[in-house]
């Protein structure tokens, strides 16, 4: 299954996934709290079903062929990254409750995949 819906909708489609045993590919964040996330992961872990968290970065071209050249670059001793996007549409990026942190940490998350 792949889901994509709010994080405040997460705990619910994790649930019904691990009870059903199906393999699941969940859209970032994975929670909208900490307490939600190692619930959540228990309840993953004690079920044996694979989830994945989708974390796109990590197929991209740019960044595999940046991994391909790292050991003749050499040693990184400085990273800035940076990112802009168009305002969203989504209103609910910007409650708490729903977005676990608003459209920051929906965007943001990326230069941690990255």
């Amino acid at each position: 299954m792949v889901a994509v819906v709010p994080p405040s909708l997460h705990r619910e489609v994790v649930r019904a996934c691990t009870a059903e045993g199906k393999p699941l590919l969940i859209e970032k964040p994975f929670a909208i709290n900490a307490k939600e996330a190692v619930a959540m992961v228990a309840r993953i872990e004690g079920s044996g079903v694979p989830v994945m968290v989708a974390h796109t970065l990590r197929f991209s071209a740019v960044v595999q062929k940046v991994l391909e050249w790292a050991p003749e670059v050499g040693a990184p001793h400085q990273i800035i990254l940076g990112q802009s996007f168009e305002p969203s549409r989504l209103a609910w990026l910007d409650d708490p409750a729903i977005s676990g942190g608003g459209n920051i940490l929906h965007t943001g998350i990326h230069q941690f995949d990255l």
